[in-house]
């Protein structure tokens, strides 16, 4: 069952059942039941009481009564006090609810002093208005001196030192260091700290031992860290330090869809942002967290070979306003157990409301069908405590469909194969809990009949509506600070609006960092695919020029025709990634390294045939804070093929910065002195890589072999390769050409003719040109006659010759 709701789940201990007693001046003896109000759990206590309430043990498990209140809802001018003896003399004086905040929880209990072992409990109400009261669970506990916990500091401090909060982000430590108050040390018996045990309740379903502890936090919300100190006899604090941790939550942000996905090599682009809604293209806005009231208590409760046994457990809930019951049953989302058992039907499993109200959640039948829950160790009969096997989580809930644990696996389940996790119908209907204090002992039993089988019960909860939760205490974490982190790409920058250009393809991250009130930074980023500009998308048709010109020949002439035109553009074309990654021997060793990788595209040829032509460099910036030594490089190939860059090289020297690694280099990175910048020739061979893939994803593969607290930082990477466009050629009058497909054939033509040429290159664009030849016939020699030479001028005729268009003096 998963309910997105607040669970509560139980540390495993024995409990007693008992009644409901009123505050009517009656006395009480018992070691169990509940301590109300006149008004009970249905309704508020009257007004003008004067009660005096005397509760002594009844001798059945203890010697001194303890009241455990949930909290105590009472008006101004009405008291509730408390006196450790049999009657209200000064001298006995415990204290009044009103010394304890509202709501919250506390105890109340007759020293090690008080041979009586009695409470005397005095309530006065005035006449100008009742509340709700209060609720207080009936414990009998040995003869104790009082114990007092006290949280002496904690890093980081709670703010204000008293009362207040201690406000971190997720994944952050908190260190307490906590104490014991023993007041009435050596009236009966010797207390230390070195005969007490200390423990830490974080909040979240962790514990810590000791005067001292630690715990890291990894979800966000509100928890409520207690310290719980036994002393050698059983006997506990009667306080709760109550302190409270904010974890902040996650800020929503909003990125809006008219952002390109991608752009070109070159382009512009501009993002605006903004904290709050608006119409900024990134916006941020702060969220709302709510304190948890989950009691994750996770002890595992071993289950061995049974004839009877019963195990329980119970949790004292005080979450709830005080006298508040069940009124609707899908109030109560569900009950779970998180369980293994080799033999389902050996069981009896009960829920025992705080009234003593109980319910059969499965109820033991003897049937010969073997049906394990979870995965249970079966070879481990006779072993006490059993050896562990794996849980499910069995949840009985309202409107489950499934039917009972028994009539579902008889009629599903194979005979030596498990209950399925999931949703069931208790054995009893759930309904009859309806009227059940929610404040209180909430009891599970189990009670194992058959021997010869056994199992283990992980965790168990009960989980509530969230709704009917009372004052669940919340925060909302301001941002108090926000912009975009640098980036090469960007070339205008503010809090509010960026602009960049893009120089070369992969995969851009735009990230916009805002940090709240706690400190906490969060950095979503804006991906944009940046296209080179040899993609479909991107490339422009350059003009491809020819030089061709009419021209003549003479019959029986050849001509050679130049179009002074190439037959390959090549162009380097680089892809770049950032990762600003952080690694170490801790997280990424040699046997697992990081890998980041670049998705190239739109290369031409599509396979490597010759490294040397073919790929241009291999670059990279790595921030090192120990021996750069210690690092191992590789590039994997889309198709697969491993080329190692560098293993081992440079000592105890520090960084690859501008650090590249191409097949034209003459410097051998081995033979290199760190810092490495500069060009060099890989620790591996180039030629590995003959006959890879080009279009794919190209993988940098980094390691740290050695040292613990050393880190490196990824910044960034790239790959160039030498694209090549191939440019073709269609002569489509081959009258008299040597060639129709080459830039220059030789044109012999017998008579005039005219050739047009059609380019076309490797993304298909095209052009077109054409020339004239004309071809000249052979004429004879006119005939030439002197008239006239005078005055310097000479005077000529010719014979006209025919088909001679001009003649040339």
């Amino acid at each position: 069952m998963k309910i997105g709701t607040l669970i509560i789940v139980f540390l495993w201990q024995l409990t007693a059942f008992g009644q409901n007693y009123l505050m009517n001046g009656n006395p009480i003896k018992d070691c169990g039941g509940y301590f109300l109000d006149s008004g009970g759990n249905a309704q508020n206590y009257g007004p003008n009481e004067n009660f005096q309430s005397l509760i002594c043990p009844d001798s059945t498990t203890g010697t001194h009564v303890e009241l455990s209140f949930a909290g105590v809802d009472l008006l101004a001018g009405d008291e509730l006090c408390f006196f450790d003896s049999t009657d209200i003399s000064a001298s006995s004086f415990l204290g009044c609810a009103s010394d304890f905040a509202a709501a919250v929880p506390f105890k109340v209990q007759a020293t090690a002093a008080n041979p009586s072992g009695c409470l005397t409990v005095l309530f006065t109400s005035d006449a100008t208005g009742q509340a709700k009261g209060w609720s207080a669970t009936i414990n009998c506990i040995p003869s104790c001196q009082l114990i007092q916990s006290e949280l002496l500091s904690s890093v980081p401090a709670a703010d204000p030192i008293d009362g207040g909060w201690i406000d971190i982000c997720k994944g952050d430590r908190v260190d307490f260091s906590g104490r014991a108050i023993f007041a009435q040390n050596n009236l009966i018996y010797p207390q230390s700290e070195l005969t007490s045990e200390f423990v830490w309740d974080f909040g979240d379903g962790s514990l810590g031992y000791g005067p001292n502890a630690s715990h890291v936090y990894n979800q966000s919300g509100g928890f409520t860290v207690q310290l719980s100190i036994t002393d050698q006899f059983g006997c506990t604090n009667t306080n709760f330090i109550s302190q409270r941790v904010r974890i902040s939550p996650r800020p929503s942000f909003n990125i809006t869809d008219d952002i390109p996905s991608q752009i070109c090599v070159g382009d512009t682009i501009s993002i605006s942002s903004a904290v709050l809604p608006g119409t900024a293209q990134v916006t941020a806005q702060p969220n709302e967290a709510l304190f948890t009231v989950e009691r994750f208590r996770a002890d595992s409760l071993p289950l061995p070979d049974g004839d009877g046994r019963v195990h329980s457990t119970k949790i004292t809930i005080n979450d709830f306003a005080p006298g508040q019951v069940l009124t609707n049953v899908n109030d109560l989302l569900g009950i779970c157990i998180n369980m293994e058992h080799s033999w389902m039907h050996d069981l009896e499993v009960n829920i025992t409301c705080p009234s003593g109200k109980r319910v059969i959640l499965q109820n033991q039948e003897e049937i010969i069908h073997e049906v394990y829950l979870g995965t249970p160790f079966h070879d481990d009969e006779g072993f006490e405590p059993p050896i562990v096997g794996q849980g499910a989580e069995y949840c009985f809930t309202p409107t489950a469909i499934n039917g009972t644990w028994t009539a579902f696996a008889n009629d599903n389940v194979p005979s030596k194969t498990s209950l399925p996790a999931g949703d069931y119908n208790s054995f009893e209907n759930l309904d009859e809990l309806v009227g059940c204090p929610l404040n209180g002992d909430w009891t599970i039993t189990v009670i194992d009949y058959w021997r010869d089988d056994n199992g283990w019960i992980f965790s168990w909860g009960l989980s509530f509506d969230p709704d009917i939760y009372p004052n669940v205490e919340s925060f909302t974490p301001p941002l108090v600070n926000h912009g975009w982190m640098d980036n090469p790409t960007i070339f205008s920058n503010t809090p509010d609006l960026i602009s960049a250009a893009p120089q070369n393809a992969g995969m851009t991250n735009y990230v916009f960092q805002v940090t709240d009130d706690f400190a906490c930074q969060f950095d979503p980023s804006v991906n944009i695919l940046v296209l080179p500009p040899t993609h479909p998308d991107c490339y422009n048709c350059k003009e491809l020029t020819t030089n061709l010109q009419d021209t003549s020949v003479c019959e029986g002439e050849s001509i050679q025709l130049n179009t002074a035109a190439p037959e390959q553009i090549e162009q380097a074309i680089t892809f770049e990634s950032f990762p600003n990654y952080q690694f170490s021997k801790n997280n990424h060793p040699t046997t697992k390294p990081f890998e980041t990788s670049i998705a190239v595209n739109s290369i031409f040829p599509t396979m490597i045939t010759n490294p040397t032509l073919d790929i241009a460099s291999i670059c990279m910036d790595i921030e090192t804070s120990g021996w750069v030594s210690d690092l191992r490089i590789a590039l994997r190939a889309p198709s697969g093929e491993l080329l190692l860059l560098t293993d081992a090289n440079g000592g105890q020297n520090k960084n690859y910065t501008s650090t590249c690694f191409s097949p034209t280099a003459t410097n051998l990175i081995t033979s290199a002195t760190a810092p490495f910048t500069g060009s060099f020739l890989p620790q591996g061979n180039f030629s590995v890589l003959n006959g890879a893939t080009i279009n794919g994803d190209w993988t940098l593969i980094v390691s740290d072999c050695c040292g613990n607290i050393d880190f490196n930082i990824l910044k960034s990477w790239t790959i160039t390769f030498n694209n090549k466009n191939n440019i073709s050629y269609t002569w489509s009058n081959p009258t008299g050409l040597s060639c129709t497909d080459c830039p220059d054939p030789t044109a012999s033509p017998m008579e005039d003719q005219t050739y047009l040429l059609t380019l076309e290159d490797s993304y298909a664009c095209q052009a077109e040109d054409s020339l004239h030849i004309r071809v000249l016939n052979e004429f004879s020699a006119p005939e030439v006659s002197l008239l006239t030479m005078e005055n310097g001028n000479i005077t000529f005729i010719w014979t006209r010759i025919p088909d001679a268009p001009t003649y040339e003096v």
